[in-house]
């Protein structure tokens, strides 16, 4: 699933990346169509100028030095026009039909050229051939004109058009990144963290209904969870609950912190901790030990205590009665012995005196040496236990 993430992210950027690069191509594309304008504006211009110039020089006796700057710089823009230029940020023409365009202007600089060429006192005579010429060649350019902004705004059309083609190219690939790459991952994410908030409750759930304080904390020692019996102790021993975000040792005297803080740094270095306490005739067992994760990462600690109160009470009762017990047999063993002993010294007394029934004596032997042989047996199990 991250594979197919990765895949769909790297077409967007893809398709931005093109929509970019064609976008830039064709901004300077309209740049240079725009300068070229500019520049064929600039071209009518000078063309006035110098049918200005070339009056003045025939009339007005000026120097030819101001019409001879203005012609080179006409044909200079015509050369830009034609085969493009840095400094004017010209590129060279493409299209067929300016190129025809911009060689049918060449005669006019011919013309202007031979014109200007002539001597001063030939000027008057020929003012009438350079306002023709010039004219002439204002309407040409105004065709040329013409063609270059066809073209600029076929190449804004084409433009559109590629924009538009992106555009529902980028959306198609969003569409198809959400039906095949977003919503798989998000249903898996929406059912892997339904079942993460089920397994909680679930965890919650268990956790709640054991008999054992528990609560868990974050590296910092913050709670992160701590069920019912966890706070019933706390509010018990220390007069406060613990609750979600407390640090574990706020809710313990000043004392037992120090003692705890101990334990907590040993249990984060990945020891298991157990100890006993004990409260108001109420005793508790401890167990604390490291929570991890899958690759062993320590990411906490868990405190577990379960109180021993009861089977405290049942141990020292089952010594009572032991003691008890012990007792008993001690005064089994000791003083039923004794006059168990009278009797058989008294039975084998009466069997070595005559007069006496053999029969019966042996009868009280018998059953004083059973008597016997049952309190050594006690005393040997009293012994053993």
């Amino acid at each position: 699933m991250s594979k197919k993430y990765i895949v769909g992210v790297v077409i967007v950027i893809a398709v931005l990346l093109v929509n970019q690069f064609v976008i830039q191509y064709w901004l300077s594309k309209q740049t240079n169509d725009a300068n070229a304008v500019n520049v064929s504006g600039r071209q009518r211009m000078l063309s006035q100028k110098i049918n200005v110039e070339f009056y003045k020089v025939a009339y007005q006796n000026k120097s030819k030095s101001e019409l001879k700057l203005l012609l080179a710089e006409w044909g200079a823009s015509h050369r830009a026009l034609l085969h493009g230029s840095q400094l004017l940020e010209v590129d060279p023409v493409e299209d067929t039909n300016v190129i025809a365009s911009l060689l049918r202007l060449e005669k006019y600089l011919e013309t202007a050229d031979s014109l200007i060429q002539l001597n001063e006192e030939d000027f008057k005579a020929n003012i009438a051939l350079m306002n023709l010429n010039q004219q002439e060649f204002l309407g040409e350019m105004d065709l040329l004109v013409k063609q270059f902004e066809e073209i600029a705004e076929a190449k804004i059309s084409q433009l559109i058009f590629i924009e538009v083609a992106l555009f529902l190219l980028a959306i198609l690939v969003v569409l198809l990144e959400i039906q095949y790459i977003y919503l798989p991952i998000q249903s898996k994410m929406r059912k892997a963290s339904t079942l993460a908030r089920k397994t909680e409750q679930t965890l919650k759930a268990i956790h709640h209904s054991s008999s054992e304080a528990v609560v868990f904390t974050d590296t910092n020692l913050i709670v992160q969870f701590g069920n019912h019996v966890s706070k019933n102790m706390t509010k018990m021993i220390f007069n406060r609950e613990l609750q979600v975000g407390d640090h574990i040792l706020d809710a313990v005297s000043k004392k037992r912190g120090i003692q705890l803080k101990a334990y907590y740094d040993r249990v984060l270095l990945g020891e298991t901790i157990r100890y006993s306490s004990n409260f108001d005739s109420r005793f508790w067992e401890h167990t604390i030990f490291p929570v991890t994760n899958s690759q062993g990462d320590i990411l906490g600690l868990s405190h577990n205590a379960k109180e021993i109160t009861d089977i405290i009470r049942f141990r020292n009762k089952l010594i009572i009665q032991t003691e008890q017990l012990e007792q008993i047999l001690w005064c089994q063993s000791h003083e039923v012995r004794e006059p168990l002993t009278a009797i058989l010294g008294i039975a084998n007394l009466m069997k070595e005196t005559e007069g006496y029934d053999e029969k019966y004596i042996e009868y009280l032997v018998e059953s004083a040496r059973k008597l016997d042989l049952a309190l050594r047996a006690v005393s040997k199990m009293s012994q053993a236990s």
